[in-house]
């Protein structure tokens, strides 16, 4: 696979985040895969080992640690 043809977007009609590869300079997908849930967890747990909280146009994402029951 050649990783300079890689991209990741958004769908703007779904909002599901695709990892696929472009032949036209990352302006559509030859291939794509739905990677919404991976994408997510790796940014959970990123958040959660950096405690880094980030600003983009869309708005701000702030992690918030699970408390966890002892019971």
């Amino acid at each position: 696979m050649n990783l300079e043809k890689l991209i990741i977007s958004t769908s703007p009609i779904t909002g599901a985040i695709y990892a696929g590869l472009s032949d036209d300079g990352g302006k559509t997908f030859s291939r794509k895969i739905d990677v919404t849930k991976q994408t997510v967890n790796a940014v959970m747990m990123h958040m959660d080992l950096t405690r880094k909280d980030y600003e983009c146009a869309a708005g701000e994402l702030n992690f918030k640690p699970r408390e966890v029951s002892h019971d």
